[in-house]
């Protein structure tokens, strides 16, 4: 436990490093109140227990960070990581597609992009593969967030309809509402 706390605490420091140095690149002057509203968010302490959620930070911020500075292979290398770690590591896909329409234009040639769109896929089904291998079912872990932690994968949005239409009825409050 120790140990976990440890190797996420330093995670932790290298994303707040990648997220000034994005923000930097951003923002020029406000980096560092990026970096402390990232510390002093509410929901902030979960960044320095010992779970995903400091990892899969460093690892998508760190890769859009390397895409912004054209170095697609460290990107595409992050990216995949963040995918693997987390689920969704896979955004990083229309986030870069967005990123080269709103930044590159047409001065990045398309094979140059290869790597940190097709990465995340790929970890992605490689997180799927680890699995099927483990639990005879790729989609394992749907049926674990529905029986641990009463979730379901649904669309954008139909959590945040489906709560608001039990506001009524006492079923939810107001920070479930907040959440969804």
């Amino acid at each position: 436990f120790i140990v976990a706390i440890f190797l996420i605490f330093w995670v932790h420091v290298f994303g707040m490093y990648y997220l000034y140095r994005l923000a930097h690149d951003e923002f020029s002057g406000q980096a560092k109140d990026v970096v402390i509203a990232a510390l002093t968010f509410p929901a902030a302490f979960i960044s320095v227990a010992p779970y995903t959620e400091s990892l899969f930070l460093f690892l998508t911020v760190a890769s859009v960070f390397y895409f912004k500075k054209e170095q697609f292979l460290l990107s595409g290398f992050f990216a995949f990581l963040a995918a693997l770690t987390r689920l969704p590591g896979i955004i990083l896909i229309p986030t870069f597609l967005a990123l080269t329409q709103l930044e590159k234009g047409p001065k990045v040639p398309l094979t140059k992009l290869v790597l940190p769109i097709l990465l995340p896929a790929l970890g992605f089904l490689f997180y799927l593969l680890l699995n099927r291998l483990n639990f005879e079912n790729a989609f394992a872990f749907v049926g674990e967030q529905r029986t641990k932690f009463m979730r379901d994968a649904n669309w954008p949005g139909v959590g945040l309809r489906n709560a608001w239409g039990r506001m009524g009825s006492g079923k939810v409050d107001a920070l479930t509402l907040g959440f969804c």
